[in-house]
């Protein structure tokens, strides 16, 4: 929130530290496993560690403290108090050390670290002079610097949208080509839209000099509707948020209050990305507190070194249980579970051609029913189209019919054979197709689909002499074997947190839309790796057909580099390669905005310029290492 409410003051808890402050401290030892984002964020009985009322060495109240980890070990807090942002060390997020005020006329703050070593702050800057809030960027070279202090970039950015108050930033991206004077930095912000309510906006900082803004409608509309599925109507603000990566999907947990002036009726709400919706976000507190604000999460290794997330909020004094007022850190160790192999790879888009934004997901089962809706809240009701692919297991030796319910058109491929070819608009129509499957082998199983208009619907079953006729579960269908690995960043420059998918080939052609939902649809980037095995043995001539700057290398040898912003441009280069032989392939691509493409072909004397085929790519094992340029 832009402004905080009344507080009051915490228990005291004295422990073996003195100058630990004012707050109730808390750990469980044992860590649980398979947390859904919502028990990491909204259980704080239940996390590994906690404090309510938290203050730093000083005694300074630390709030709306954002926690990144330390370059140096152990973590970074920068957070307000009054209208003095200040700087901490912890070593076990609980325990803060006063490090130093990076500044005396702001509120509001969150910090970035930068591939380079350095730093990015911003914060909601007050002359206190009766300007309001702006927002104000600060870069600092390294950790050293940070400590003390000294900044070596500053701009205070004029309010665009709203006369009266504009702040509460977050970072989404920052892009360094290579350095702060050549970046663009992608943050969210509110502004007090008719000098009456806070409401969501995003702006674009280039090369530390040129500023540009809009409001996110979007969110407030999103949000709005999450609000009116809990019967509540939104008359205050929407005001502060952070966004991270969690189980390979990008979430946004945002601030929301229902009555205008009463800092009671503060709630959160989670956007989750990849699903293009928001949900109420409950929290459970020790003392069963009602009303929180100015959330923000960050994806660390714990003091104990396993993976979690550190969330911290403000707990408004007129929605505090006792004791639990004020600013509140807790974090949640988790598992990394293995990725299930179950289900079918299935690639949406927002075309009817199988181009235009691309939303990839894992299928269980072919068995919906659209109806008049969208597939996702990220893509339309109508002329929209799916792929799934991967493999389906037999469990008898004997003839199987494939069954395609849809409206509208479908077609079906099992073991490279089509069985099923009905292209056309249409209403509910059934489709078959047969051949004989041997027990225990797992098949390809290409599907793909579309709705032009109306209701929308598709199935997938099948039947054999020893099986009913049935939708295909999901213990019978399984992630394809072939393809390349995508890592999705936000931001052009590869780095960050990434959602990683599989992709049959590469070949899309987004145009405005947005190449996976967890970025966004400008300013992203992709690694694609794996391995491509060529049929004979001859050269090879890649393409590389993109719109922006693309970089592409076959057997660790750099075949295209073109590294700059353009519209549709095709590179290539040649490379003798060797039938049977895997290859490792690398192609990197960023869109920097406008229209977006990204295509891999070949061509060989004996084969045709066409895109890489899927049957020759396979997927990259994990960890991927980026080449050398």
């Amino acid at each position: 929130m832009a402004r905080t409410g009344a507080l009051v003051a915490g228990h005291s808890q004295r422990t073996s530290n003195a100058w630990r402050g004012c707050g109730a401290i808390g750990r469980i030892v044992r860590m649980p496993t398979n947390l859904s984002i919502q028990t990491v964020l909204g259980d704080v009985v239940g996390s590994t560690g906690h404090r309510y009322g938290l203050t730093d060495s000083a005694g300074n109240r630390m709030d709306t403290v954002k926690i990144i980890p330390s370059p140096a070990g152990g973590y970074l807090g920068v957070y307000h108090t009054g209208n003095r942002v200040h700087l901490a060390t912890s070593t076990d997020l609980l325990t803060w050390v006063f490090r130093r005020t990076l500044d005396p006329q702001a509120s509001q703050p969150t910090i970035r670290a930068l591939p380079t070593g350095g730093f990015l702050t911003a914060v909601e800057y007050n002359n206190q002079a009766g300007s309001d809030g702006l927002l104000r960027f600060r870069h600092y070279a390294n950790l050293s610097a940070l400590l003390a202090g000294t900044a070596n970039r500053e701009r205070t950015i004029p309010r665009s949208l709203s006369p009266c108050n504009e702040g509460t930033p977050n970072i989404y991206s920052v892009s360094l080509t290579p350095d702060i004077d050549h970046s663009i930095i992608d943050v969210g912000f509110h502004y007090h839209r008719n000098c009456d309510v806070d409401r969501q906006a995003r702006g674009r900082l280039t090369n530390f000099t040129s500023w540009a803004a809009a409001a996110d409608t979007g969110s407030d509309d999103r949000l709005t509707a999450a609000a009116a599925a809990q019967g509540r109507v939104v008359n205050g603000n929407i005001g502060d948020r952070d966004t991270e990566m969690f189980d390979n999907t990008r979430y946004t947990v945002h601030e929301l209050q229902y009555v205008k002036g009463d800092f009671g009726s503060w709630r959160l709400y989670l956007h989750n990305w990849q699903t293009g919706t928001a949900t109420y976000l409950p929290v459970t507190t020790h003392g069963g507190s009602t009303a929180f604000a100015n959330p923000t999460v960050t994806a660390i290794t714990s003091p104990a070194g396993r993976p979690a997330l550190v969330v911290t909020l403000f707990v408004p004094s007129e929605g505090a249980a006792p004791g639990e007022a004020g600013p509140l850190v807790f974090y949640r160790e988790y598992l990394t579970l293995p990725t299930p192999e179950s289900g079918l790879s299935a690639t949406y888009y927002d075309n009817l051609d199988f181009t235009g934004s691309t939303l990839v997901r894992t299928d269980y089962r072919i068995d919906v029913d659209f109806g008049t809706g969208p597939a996702s809240a990220n893509l339309g009701a109508d002329q929209f189209s799916v792929r799934w692919a991967g493999q389906v297991l037999a469990d008898h030796t004997e003839t199987y019919t494939f069954y395609t319910q849809t409206d509208d058109g479908t077609r079906l491929w099992v073991n490279g054979v089509q069985l099923v070819n009905d292209w056309t608009d249409h209403g509910v129509v059934e489709n078959r197709g047969s051949l004989p499957l041997i027990a225990g082998i797992k098949y390809d199983l290409v599907m793909e689909y579309y709705d032009n208009a109306g209701g929308g619907l598709a199935r997938l079953l099948w039947s054999s002499p020893h099986t009913p006729k049935a939708v295909i579960p999901a213990d019978h269908l399984f992630q394809p074997s072939n393809g390349v690995t995508g890592d999705y960043y936000a931001g052009i420059t590869l780095t960050g947190p990434a959602h990683t998918r599989i992709d049959r080939t590469v070949n899309f052609n987004w145009g405005n839309g947005f190449g996976d939902p967890n970025v966004g649809a400008d300013l992203f980037s992709v690694r694609w790796t794996g391995r491509v095995t060529p049929p004979v043995s001859e050269t090879y001539r890649f393409y590389a057909n993109t719109d922006d700057g693309v970089r592409l290398w076959v057997n660790n040898v750099l075949l295209v580099n073109n590294w700059t912003d353009h519209g549709p441009t095709e590179a290539s280069a040649t490379i003798t390669l060797t039938a049977g032989v895997p290859y490792d392939l690398t192609m990197e691509y960023y869109d920097k905005g406008g229209s977006a493409l990204a295509q891999l072909l070949w061509s060989s004397p004996s084969l045709p310029k066409q895109i890489v085929p899927v049957e020759r790519l396979t997927p990259a094992t994990r960890p991927a290492t980026p080449p050398v340029v």
